[in-house]
């Protein structure tokens, strides 16, 4: 009886962790996708060889930045000091599809801010939770019933798959800065 509790336990145990390391993986994914495949990052280095920083910034410098290449690209202000351009930027009259290219540039943006935090938080346990979960996983997958077999076989699987994508898109290197 003890045996069959223990068993249950480990399987319990280890599917809440693969469900764990599925949400992340999932949350890495869709985050990366929204800001234009950011991970695995590309040109990291500097000439020197030093890295370069993850850098994010917020909606409103984003925003700002977009008005003032708009503001630069029309050309049709009367630049005479920093705070009449200033001015003009902050009055700027968007057209809809330059308030939809805001936007998503925006969106793109904030996605990719979003990235970042997870992986400096949850995205970094990946690198414990999927090996935890695989030791858990592995010694139940053996003679037990059909059924139990292909819940550990499937977690097995996911796991693996999600220790895939963390390797592929560099999750602990992204995140030195």
């Amino acid at each position: 009886m003890n045996s069959v509790f223990s068993k249950n336990w480990r399987l319990l145990l280890a599917v809440i962790l693969t469900a764990i390391v599925a949400y992340i993986a999932i949350k890495v994914e869709v985050l990366n996708y929204r800001s234009d495949n950011y991970l695995p990052r590309q040109n990291v280095t500097r000439d020197d060889g030093s890295t370069v920083p993850w850098r994010t910034s917020s909606d409103e410098l984003r925003e700002y930045g977009f008005r003032r290449r708009v503001l630069v690209e029309r050309r049709n202000f009367e630049y005479v000091d920093e705070e009449s351009f200033e001015r003009a930027i902050n009055e700027l009259e968007l057209t809809d599809s330059e308030q939809e290219e805001l936007d998503a540039y925006v969106s793109k943006w904030r996605a990719n801010r979003q990235l970042r935090d997870t992986m400096n938080s949850i995205g970094c346990f990946q690198h414990l939770l999927v090996p935890v979960a695989l030791i858990f996983l592995i010694p139940l997958f053996s003679r037990g019933r059909p059924g139990i077999n292909a819940l550990v076989g499937l977690c097995i699987a996911i796991n693996i798959a999600a220790g895939v994508l963390m390797f592929y898109r560099q999750y602990f290197l992204s995140t030195m800065d």
